[in-house]
């Protein structure tokens, strides 16, 4: 059951002729559990000051008997946005605190916010947010606009809309309900990729788009003396122009660092190339300004890549500036996508957030695709010997290889690991009992391969002598198969979700102890349903000993499988899973 639902939420936009605007929200949510009630206690907003201003007024918490119990002046607190070293910031905050509230309540309050800078002069571009997952009884949007700005309009699951224009001014109200809050779907798309949504803007098309980014770009990636020196000493004696690409992306890649930096017009503009080269950090556009610059310097173009890494595989109808969360490069030359700041990330190899999404290409304003991860380029293998000991102790030995893009993944988890954290690490895999140390190799080596082992202990691991059942998934490994399958293998899917390509074997031996006879092995087996394959082999090798194979195979055309799709083999994912859990009976 959701915390809370929405009693009305109104939002009244003002466009101006250059772009700025003026939103007044108010907005009501009845709290229905304890759970919903701490979050609605307490709302935090942000805003830029340097380009925009916010307040919140007429906020009180009201009584399900009708009694209003204002905030009052001590329940707005202001402060400085958060600052990432050595980033700056100029975000402010407003935090607002509503007293008393308890389930059966509303909080209710009214949002006045005003982007008195437009962040590129001209132009307007606004998407607003609706939910299935919540009940929603009165939800309106209501816009109005000079006529002499055009408006693109993308539009969906909403009522209304109706173009009407008075006194120089257009106008559109538009209404949503939802009458039954839907369960949230594990690693489902973006609403707004299928759901309701609106998303209205100035800009005629993404070329558009492209073209105030490349004003803002503009002299960025300048081929200042250092940077052509820096160029020149890398690739000193590298003659092939991709292999002098190579070396000039893991140089960035590995010496420059990534903080985050927002001032004004910052969250868009990029920093000089010498600058970024001088102070060894910057953002994402920072790097690609860079790499860029370096590429030049070599006489290879490149050009900046507008992408967004969430959970959105579609780009509205209505083009935005906004909609894009990261920049990457793309070398045309090679028909090369590559993001420097995926600290992991070999040349030519995406992280998952990248791959096989929608994109513009800042110098010529063309959308593509960037390449989708397939079982070719996302590959796992894991080999591993387990060891039991009379007294129910296991020792194991673990490899694993990582592939590619699955390389990214692994190498990220690993470094993530505290240089005293193996133990702990290796207990949530294999359970309490356990100890060990994981041999790590070098994350920072950019190949497209990456190894590490791990040696491991699990006291009580087993019951000798049987009769008992002993699990061969008991090996470590970054990963299961029972969740690449399926997920938390929900009974079914309504949205589309973004569905895993990829190839994993594991392959793993089980020695016994002497006196140990075993009784049954699982059978052997292929299973198969569409775009997806497994299969389970067992292997007596001798008295006491076992070993099991599984091969995984993930290959879906893209990154987006369809509910339809997920509930068609949803039966067939659902005995593969069964046959992962089969175990070994001894005595």
């Amino acid at each position: 059951m959701p915390g809370y639902e929405i009693v009305h939420k109104h939002d009244d936009v003002a466009v101006q002729q250059d772009g700025g605007y003026i939103e007044i929200t108010n907005v009501a949510y009845k709290v229905l559990t304890a759970q919903g009630r701490e979050g609605l206690q307490q709302f935090e907003f942000s805003y830029t000051t340097s380009y925009q201003m916010m307040a919140v007024k007429d906020a009180y918490t009201l009584k399900a008997d009708g009694t209003k119990i204002p905030i009052g002046t001590n329940g707005i607190l202001y402060g400085q946005g958060s600052t990432s070293r050595p980033g700056f910031s100029d975000m402010r905050t407003i935090t607002v605190v509503f007293p008393n509230v308890e389930v059966g309540d509303q909080v209710v309050m009214t949002i006045y916010f005003r982007q008195a800078i437009p962040w590129f002069a001209g132009q307007f571009a606004k998407s607003f947010e609706f939910t299935r997952h919540t009940v929603a009884h009165d939800v309106r949007v209501t816009l109005t606009a000079p006529d002499t700005l055009p408006l693109q309009i993308d539009v969906g699951g909403l009522d209304g809309g109706k173009r009407e224009s008075a006194g120089g001014t257009t106008y559109w109200v538009w209404t949503f309900e939802n009458a039954v809050a839907r369960r949230d779907e594990d690693d489902a798309v973006d609403e707004a990729d299928e759901g309701p949504h609106l998303a209205v803007g100035s800009f005629a098309d993404f070329k558009a788009v492209a073209e105030v980014y490349r004003g803002v770009m503009d002299d960025k990636a300048q081929v200042t003396p250092d940077i052509q020196t820096l160029a020149d000493t890398l690739t000193k004696n590298v003659t092939g122009r991709r292999e002098q690409a190579h070396v000039l992306y893991d140089w960035v890649s590995q010496h420059i660092a990534y903080v985050a930096l927002v001032l004004g017009a910052g969250g868009f503009t990029p920093h000089e190339a010498s600058q970024v080269l001088a102070h060894k950090y910057g953002d994402c556009k920072d790097h690609v300004m860079l790499l860029e610059a370096l590429l030049k310097a070599k006489g290879i173009d490149s050009t900046p890549v507008l992408i967004d890494t969430e959970h959105s595989y579609r780009l509205p109808g209505a083009a935005s500036a906004f909609i894009f969360d990261h920049l990457i490069t793309y070398i045309p030359e090679f028909k090369l996508f590559a993001d420097s700041t995926a600290q992991f990330a070999p040349f030519g190899i995406l992280p998952a957030s990248d791959a096989g999404k929608p994109v513009v290409l800042v110098a010529s304003g063309d959308t593509t695709l960037t390449p989708p991860i397939s079982a070719r380029n996302y590959r796992l293998k894991s080999v591993s010997t387990l060891t039991y000991a009379a007294d129910g102790t296991m020792t194991g030995k673990s490899t694993l290889d990582a592939a590619d893009a699955a390389s990214v993944d692994i190498r990220g988890t690993i470094n993530s690991i505290a240089p005293d954290g193996d133990e702990a690490y290796l207990r949530a895999f294999l359970g309490p009992g356990a100890s060990g140390t994981l041999q790590r190799g070098d994350v920072n080596d950019l190949s497209s391969d990456y190894s590490y082992s791990s040696s491991y202990r699990v006291n009580d691991a087993a019951d000798f002598p049987g009769p008992a059942a002993l699990p061969l998934a008991a090996a470590y490994k970054p990963f299961f198969f029972t969740y690449l399958i399926g997920g938390d293998l929900p009974a079914a899917r309504t949205r589309s979700w973004t569905c895993p390509s990829l190839t994993a074997e594991e392959t793993v031996t089980v020695r016994l102890p002497k006196g140990t006879k075993i009784v049954s092995l699982p059978k052997s087996g292929d299973f198969a349903a569409k775009e997806i394959k497994l299969h389970i082999g067992y292997v007596q090798q001798s008295p006491l000993s076992v070993q099991q194979d599984v091969k995984l195979v993930l290959d879906h055309p893209g990154p987006v499988c369809s509910a339809d799709y997920y509930n068609s083999v949803r039966s067939l994912l659902a005995q593969m899973v069964a046959a992962l859990r089969k175990q070994i009976i001894y005595r």
